[in-house]
């Protein structure tokens, strides 16, 4: 059975192998950025079902989703931000579709992230105040 560090190399490899098809094909469609944006998209569901399958088969206390959910909505917005930053079109803009997805996708990845770390603040101390309710309850 390969080992954690192996999977992540692969997927690794695979999504900067889609990242790169995806700038290829746009370079040789001569501006549209169509296979890029799948491409990114493609990445996200990667990462969303490596991650879900990582919590699933890891040794950890908490099988929780949060990272899943988290890292397939921040990592595809890094790229989109990164990606269409530094893009042009043949027009000279930045492509209307990358346009319209950073303009709807940053209010989402705020949230995302605001209730990602909202909700493990939460368990942590949630689950600091019950064990220190089963501490008290020992020494009674």
């Amino acid at each position: 059975m390969k080992s954690y560090k192996d999977t992540a190399t692969i997927l690794t490899i695979i999504c900067i192998v889609f990242l790169a098809a995806g700038a290829i094909l746009t370079f040789f469609l001569k501006g549209d950025f169509t296979p890029q944006l799948i491409s990114i998209g493609a990445i996200a569901i990667i990462i969303f079902f490596a991650f879900f399958m990582g919590n699933k088969l890891s040794d950890a206390k908490e099988k929780n989703m949060r990272n899943a959910i988290a890292s397939a909505i921040v990592l595809p917005y890094i790229l989109l931000v990164v990606t269409f930053s530094f893009q042009v079109s043949l027009e000279g803009t930045i492509p209307a579709m990358a346009d319209k997805l950073l303009t709807s996708f940053t209010p989402l990845v705020g949230i995302v992230v605001a209730f990602y770390f909202g909700a493990t603040a939460y368990v942590e101390t949630h689950s600091k105040n019950k064990s220190k309710d089963t501490e008290e309850d020992k020494s009674e």
